[in-house]
């Protein structure tokens, strides 16, 4: 880079030399002129940063760190709609929206305070309303299922959009603020849409349980509307479905194999809730779905604190021979180390 700067400067020189030459003096360079490096040819550049290699140290001390996020959040929206309108161009759009994704989230992680600028914006909305977007196949499908196949958990295929968004929204759920401009949205509700997102695996569902365990901390002033979306949206019943070790769809109704705590069909005995029991099962999906479990009990518990919903949601929970097994459990023994 510093050769061809030089070079380019040389040529510049030269330029006003000959222009003095021929006793002319005032001398700019052409309109628009920039000087590219072909070493940063095809690089994404937002907010006077280098994506990529902001990514290689996103510790780095960004000069203008609430520019670079609403030009980050902002062109990641602009390659989301490029990326979901088809076509040649498709393909790299999708490439730069994951890298613009990640790097949103990296900056957040670094600038706390950024998430609540961020959805003051109103980007939170347009964010979620984008998921919703993407998940909407997933309900239609759900819903000419029926209600017996929809019990079922079956996963639809990861989307790699929708999972950009929903890394992006987990992380602004992290800010109290943001939470609760997530829960007022408008362009649509946060809970359904969360929850119609777990269809599209584990990885899904563990992002879509941290964000809800985020999103209803009590520091959101508005977790009675979330409470309230999750019981209409029938999330209680779910999450003790995706703790039941008694029936093939606990630990989230993994296709992949047996799940954890089903019934061994030579001695006819069960196993105990949170136990692992699984057969043809991967050790890595067994950690995840400990994971599930695990934030399956915290979400429960968060939506029976004190509230609007509070005697619904523990009346259901009172009910469930499921609930009574793992609420006084310390769950978190069934985490896997580093988890």
């Amino acid at each position: 880079m510093a050769s061809q700067a030089a070079a380019e400067v040389a040529q510049l020189a030269a330029a006003i030399r000959r222009q003095h030459a021929a006793h002319s003096f005032d001398w700019a360079p052409p309109a628009g002129y920039q000087l590219q490096y072909d070493s940063l040819r095809g690089e994404v550049y937002v907010g006077g940063v280098y994506v990529r290699l902001f990514l290689k140290n996103p510790k780095y001390a960004v000069r203008d760190p609430v520019k670079f996020a609403e030009a980050l959040v902002e062109r990641y929206l602009q390659e989301l709609l490029a990326a979901a309108a088809g076509g040649d161009a498709a393909a790299a759009a999708l490439d730069r929206c994951l890298l613009l994704s990640a790097a949103a989230v990296a900056l957040l992680q670094g600038h706390g305070l950024l998430a609540d600028h961020v959805a003051q914006l109103g980007y939170s909305g347009r964010l979620l309303a984008l998921l919703a977007g993407r998940t909407a196949g997933i309900k239609a499908a759900q819903q000419q299922q029926g209600q017996q196949q929809q019990q079922q958990q079956q996963q639809a295929a990861p989307d790699e959009l929708g999972g950009s968004i929903l890394r992006l929204l987990h992380q602004l759920a992290s800010s109290p603020g943001a939470s609760e401009a997530l829960a007022v949205a408008v362009g649509a509700p946060l809970v359904p849409t969360l929850v119609t997102a777990m269809a599209w695996g584990h990885g899904a569902s563990i992002l879509v349980l941290e964000t809800l365990k985020r999103a209803l901390g009590v520091g959101n002033r508005q977790r009675d509307l979330l409470v309230g979306q999750a019981v209409q949206a029938g999330l209680v019943q779910k999450l003790l479905a995706m703790l039941d070790w008694r029936s093939s769809r606990g630990s989230s109704g993994s296709s992949s194999g047996s799940v954890a705590g089903a019934a061994d069909s030579s001695t006819g005995q069960q196993e105990a809730p949170g136990s692992s029991g699984t057969a043809g099962v991967t050790q890595a999906q067994e950690q995840e779905q400990a994971v599930e479990r695990t934030l399956a009990v915290d979400v429960l518990r968060l939506l029976a604190e004190d509230g609007a919903y509070a005697a619904q949601v523990n009346a259901l929970l009172g009910a469930s021979p499921v609930w009574a097994a793992y609420r006084d459990q310390q769950h978190d023994m069934f985490l896997p180390s580093g988890a």
